[in-house]
């Protein structure tokens, strides 16, 4: 965890630095290489890793299989396709790695620049979350967050078109993103927390009955073999990220009618998110399969979080739920490292350790 802990230090006082010379100077070009150098810590963090995670093996064997075969129905199209440009001009799986951390940090860090309101706190929580530390396990999937952060930048804008194509690169990534497509339409809605109890009830109604549907749908056919019809009811139910999600729902339908217009649209944004967030961790109970759909909400308290304290004009009580809200993404990541057996996160080994 020591080498998390240092990656995040290093990576927090290079965006102060990023955000001082700004405000201070006016020095965009300041600006922005500061803050290239805040997440070049993550990426090489998470470019130099070896056997980090239960998936490494997969993606490192896929490559050189791609590479000699040029067999590109391993995976999906996107991602088949940057594996394949990867491996002619490298002979080493370490470089399609450190590309998928380039594009996955890239994209993650743009997003937070140009959404968050607090680019300390959201960075702070992009770790917690254990974004960060999916990305070196469900690579693929992971890769489709990232672009799946960026489409948030075109609903804000109320552009659709680029909208649709962010969500149909991210679904050459990995197919569980064409999930993100509705949420540019549900964004327009502009559901308050009463709305979103009334409709959590049918939702919740028709997914009880989507187990039989979702295993006839081709696009998750691989999944469908290896979870749905295997011998085990495969669930990924968990109570810590169920009681995370309701905590940020509840709080941000506390703080509903305090948001400031500045920040209106964003809150908006992202307290739908939140919700469906929560709808997704109930669903896993009985859902195969919708962890997968989980991840792409269950980050919306990136940008979600900062917008809720930085309404809360009260200094004693920003603490307090700061606290609270923050402290649940500790306590999740000492539960999940050092009890469940996700051993991933504190056992980091680095490809420079071989040499």
């Amino acid at each position: 965890m020591k080498v998390y802990a240092g990656c995040l230090l290093i990576s927090e006082i290079f965006t102060l630095w990023s955000i001082k010379t700004f405000r201070n100077y006016r020095n965009d070009r300041a600006n922005y290489f500061f803050a290239v150098l805040s997440v070049v810590p993550f990426i090489l963090v998470s470019g130099l890793q070896y056997r980090v995670g239960a998936d490494y093996l997969i993606y490192n064997n896929a490559f050189y299989y791609i590479k000699d075969t040029g067999y590109y129905n391993l995976f999906e199209p996107g991602y088949n396709l940057l594996n394949k440009i990867v491996g002619i001009f490298s002979d080493s799986s370490v470089a399609l790695f450190m590309v998928c951390a380039i594009f996955f940090c890239g994209f993650s860090f743009i997003s937070i620049h140009k959404l968050s309101c607090n680019i300390y706190a959201s960075i702070f929580i992009w770790v917690l979350s254990q974004c960060f530390f999916e990305s070196m396990n469900t690579v693929r999937q992971s890769l489709s967050v990232s672009i799946v952060f960026i489409s948030f930048i075109f609903i804000l804008k109320k552009k659709m078109v680029p909208y649709i194509l962010c969500i149909l690169f991210a679904t050459s990534m990995h197919y569980s993103a064409i999930i993100m497509l509705p949420v540019y339409f549900i964004d327009k809605m502009k559901l308050n927390w009463k709305k979103q109890v009334m409709f959590s009830g049918a939702i919740l109604l028709i997914a009880f009955f989507a187990r039989d549907i979702i295993t006839e749908i081709p696009l998750f056919e691989r999944y469908v073999s290896l979870y749905v019809r295997s011998n085990r009811n495969f669930v990924d139910f968990t109570l810590t990220d169920c009681i995370i999600a309701l905590s940020g729902w509840l709080t941000g339908a506390y703080y509903y009618s305090r948001i400031s217009e500045e920040n209106r649209a964003s809150f908006h944004l992202f307290y739908n998110l939140q919700w469906m967030y929560v709808l997704s961790t109930v669903i896993s109970a009985f859902v195969p399969l919708a962890y997968r759909i989980t991840m792409y909400f269950m980050y919306s308290c990136v940008f979600l979080y900062p917008i809720i304290l930085k309404s809360e004009k009260r200094k004693y009580n920003r603490i307090v739920a700061g606290t609270v809200l923050y402290g649940l993404f500790i306590a999740k990541l000492i539960i999940y490292a050092y009890f469940i057996g996700n051993r991933d996160y504190v056992e980091y080994q680095s490809v420079i350790s071989l040499y």
